[in-house]
């Protein structure tokens, strides 16, 4: 009897509230993700006044048409313009298609933006605190296991991004990495070194953007 009066004991601390020492703060889940998509205008950031709404436009301008725009364009063209043969089609068209599910996902997450914002700010409310040891321990290991997936999933698309980079050096002719329409000749320099350039940082970016988005829908499950 003594022992099953111990065990309720345990049992009832172990589960019972105890305000203020369970305090998490669960948007550090898609911390990382959150920051990347809005550094890149592909989320809407809390924008508490005319600056910040400035400076929101701003990169709004240089990601999505600047760089994710002209991108896609590039090689919506490079199939249209150009007779190249079916095997550089079938080299150039994953990741073309890639970009183009990309403009499905940027679409969604722009259109449901307040939805997913409320979402985000109520990741903290008093109901999701663990109420126990063995809850917070729980917790916090999902915390980090996310963070981890999130990072280790971002350092691979960047270091996909510098093989592809490199790629072109490997090759007896110097070619851009990625297949394109450019209106200039991308064969001599400095249009080699600029169209390059170019190539490198919107691949990046938009690798980081995708990314960062799935893990964001990912971290929130």
């Amino acid at each position: 009897m003594d022992e099953i009066k111990r065990g309720v004991a345990s049992f009832s601390q172990n589960v019972t509230p105890r305000r203020g020492v369970y305090d998490m703060n669960f948007k550090e889940i898609v911390k990382v993700n959150v920051a990347v998509l809005e550094t890149c205008a592909v989320m809407v950031p809390d924008l508490k006044g005319p600056n910040d709404t400035f400076w929101f436009l701003i990169r709004l301008f240089i990601y999505l048409v600047g760089i994710y725009g002209t991108q896609v364009v590039s090689e919506v063209l490079h199939f249209i313009l150009l007779n190249t043969s079916i095997q550089e089609l079938a080299a150039a068209s994953f990741l073309f298609l890639t970009h183009a599910v990309q403009i499905t996902k940027v679409f969604y997450l722009f259109k449901y933006r307040l939805r997913v914002r409320k979402l985000i700010n109520c990741l903290n409310q008093p109901i999701f605190q663990p109420q126990s040891d063995k809850q917070r321990t729980t917790l916090t290991n999902y915390i980090k296991l996310s963070k981890f997936a999130s990072f280790s999933f971002l350092t691979a698309g960047v270091l996909t991004c510098i093989f592809w980079a490199t790629y072109p050096f490997t090759e007896d002719e110097l070619k851009l990495p990625l297949a394109g329409w450019f209106p200039f000749d991308t064969t001599v320099s400095p249009n080699f070194e600029l169209a390059y350039t170019y190539q490198c940082m919107a691949t990046t970016l938009n690798g980081i953007t995708i990314i960062s988005i799935d893990t964001l829908w990912a971290g929130k499950l």
